[in-house]
Order: C-alpha cells, then structure tokens, then sequence
C-alpha cells in the first residue's frame, strides 16, 4: 500500500512540475523577446525589466504547480492556484 501511494505521489507532482516548468519558460520567452527588443532598440539592458520579467515567470510557474496539484488532487481551493479566482 505505501509503494502505491509513493508512485502516485510522484506520478501526479512530476506531471504538476512539468507543467510549471513549461508555464515558466512559455512566460520567460515571451517576457524576453519584449525586453530584448527594448533593450537592443534603446542600447541598453535595463536590469530591473530583466528582474521583473524573471519575478513574473517564477510567480505565474508556482501559480501553474498549484493549480495542477489541485486538479490532480481534486481540491477545489488549490484548483484556483495563487489568486483563487
């Protein structure tokens, strides 16, 4: 019974962390191309768009994590992930 519930376990968290690790570079990327277009059109980097374009993918990735643990545990309050809405 625990080696059952041990493999669901890390069945069901590595599919959640997949899927936040895609959510994090679907938002990095996209983030990326806009700051770089900026950044090479006004010769410089500006650090704090890099700052918070990498705060947002890591917020929005956690965000995604929760929200599919929820699902997949069929918990309605993490289903909504970090904003419960």
């Amino acid at each position: 019974m625990k080696e059952k519930i041990k493999q669901f376990f890390l069945a069901h968290t590595s599919e959640s962390f997949r899927k936040a690790i895609k959510e994090f570079e679907r938002i990095g990327l996209l983030a990326g191309i806009g700051i770089l277009t900026e950044g090479v059109l006004s010769g410089n980097v500006d650090v704090k768009l890099v700052i918070g374009g990498s705060a947002l993918a890591i917020i929005k990735a956690i965000d995604k994590y929760i929200h599919s643990q929820g699902v997949l545990e069929e918990n309605a309050s993490k289903a909504k992930g970090l904003t419960r809405f």
